[in-house]
């Protein structure tokens, strides 16, 4: 009884994670913040950035923002960096990654009655996948741009010849750099933990009637 209750509990918990719990956030300074259910970001592929969702942009629009605030800091006479490069292409993949985790959730519902395991299994890794490579991509590109400013930020202070911690502004330089940020949130933590949970799912075994 328990395990056939679990195998609903657990499909019925993703799709309220891939609907209705946020995602995703992004927050560039002296602009709103946005944020997005996985199936908000999977709603985003094959749209233009610029287009609005929700009244908001997509997540490649935010994403062009946050590179231009390292950009501006940077200067014009900044070389582009690499790695930031390829954290933004990883960034940019996450609609796909989002859209495939939503897909594998409401294919556990589907699946949630059949006595298909392989398949339950294999949905449910494609999940964990996907949900953890959106989780993974997120924190490595806020990782690499605070590295950046960090940088950036250092370099004018040696310019200025102290100038700037002599002001007292290292605090607020700081609290600045943390506002760039691409965050998971709730749906995509949750949604992982659910697909987790279905690995490890005891499977349902039919008791044999007793011998008389």
């Amino acid at each position: 009884m328990v395990p056939a209750l679990y195998r609903w509990v657990a499909p019925v918990l993703a799709v309220v994670a891939v609907f209705l719990l946020p995602a995703l956030r992004v927050t560039v300074p002296l602009l709103p913040s946005s944020e997005w259910t996985i199936a908000g970001l999977g709603a985003q592929i094959g749209r233009s950035a610029a287009a609005p969702s929700n009244g908001q942009p997509a997540l490649r629009e935010r994403l062009r923002q946050m590179e231009d605030v390292r950009r501006e800091l940077a200067g014009p006479a900044a070389r582009p960096d690499h790695g930031l490069e390829v954290a933004l292409a990883l960034a940019a993949l996450i609609p796909l990654t989002a859209l495939l985790a939503g897909l594998c959730a409401l294919a556990s519902l589907g699946l949630a009655p059949a006595p298909w395991r392989r398949w339950r299994l294999t949905v449910a890794w494609t999940g964990v996948i996907s949900t953890g490579y959106a989780i993974a991509a997120s924190e490595w590109l806020t990782h690499v741009v605070h590295a950046q400013l960090a940088q950036w930020w250092t370099r004018a202070q040696h310019g200025l010849g102290g100038l700037l911690q002599s002001l007292h502004l290292q605090t607020t330089a700081a609290q600045w750099i943390n506002q760039v940020r691409l965050d998971p949130e709730i749906g995509l933590y949750l949604l992982c933990l659910v697909f987790l949970a279905m690995l490890l799912a005891p499977e349902t075994t039919k008791t044999p009637p007793p011998v008389n």
